[in-house]
Order: structure tokens, then sequence, then C-alpha cells
């Protein structure tokens, strides 16, 4: 009887110590991406700059966006067309709760015009991720 008491208590002990261990997720809410700037159906041309602006949010703490500029064809990829598709990838870090990013990116000449994706996204320390989505068009420099 002794035997089975010492060990129900040290399988009781044992539960409770695992219990204790185990680390539950906090944090199950996304981040806040508010894009200021560009908006959707802004037209651009090569040569000139977007002006990025973004204001991110979290309620515990960021921890990096990205920013994803790529061509609009449907995703097909099939399609002949002049000039290079453009593709832009970036990612900035962040370590507080609430920041406000401006970047200048630069738009290269001899790139295929038309519509493209701008994808922003945003994650936090415990890994969720928010994602807004724009169309932008970027047309030819004779276009102006």
């Amino acid at each position: 009887m002794y035997k089975l008491r010492m060990l129900f208590l040290l399988t009781l002990l044992t539960s409770l110590t695992l219990v204790s261990c185990t680390k539950d997720k906090q944090d199950n809410e996304k981040p806040v991406i508010e894009l200021v700037s560009p908006k959707n159906g802004d037209e651009f041309h090569m040569g000139e700059k977007i002006h990025f602006e973004a204001n991110f949010s979290d309620n515990i703490e960021l921890k990096e966006y990205k920013i994803d500029i790529h061509f609009d064809d449907g995703h097909d990829h099939k399609s002949i067309r002049e000039g290079d598709e453009w593709d832009y990838n970036y990612v900035g870090e962040l370590s507080e709760k609430n920041r406000t990013i401006q970047l200048a990116i630069d738009i290269p000449e001899g790139i295929h015009h038309g519509d493209y994706h701008f994808i922003v996204f945003c994650t936090d320390t415990e890994g969720n991720e928010a994602m807004i989505t724009v169309e932008i068009t970027i047309e030819d420099e004779h276009d102006k």
C-alpha cells in the first residue's frame, strides 16, 4: 500500500511539474498594418520612386516587416511581353509595439509596365503574421 501511495504521489508531482513548465502561447493577436502609401490604384513611372509609409502595431512586440512587389500576370507567367518583370523584396526589423516606417523605393528603367502587386507583411515575436495587398500600376516612361 505504501508503494502504491508513493507511486501515486510521484506521478502527481511529475504531472504538475510538466504542466507548470509547459509554455503556452500567450499572444494570439496578429499585428496591425496601416498602409499610408502607396494606395490601391496608384500609378507610377519607370525611373520614379514609390514612397512607402506604413504604421505597424502589435499588442506585445513587433519582429519584422517585409515588402514584396511583383508583376501581376495572373500568376501564370506564360505571357510574352517587353521588358523584364520587376521583383522587389525587402525585409526590415522591428523591435517595439508601434513603429512607422518610410522608404523611397526606386523603380528601375526598362521593366515591363503594367499592374503589380504591392504586398506588405508584418510578423510579431510570437510568429503571428498580418498581410495587406494593394494593386499599383507602373507605366512606361513615355506614358508620362
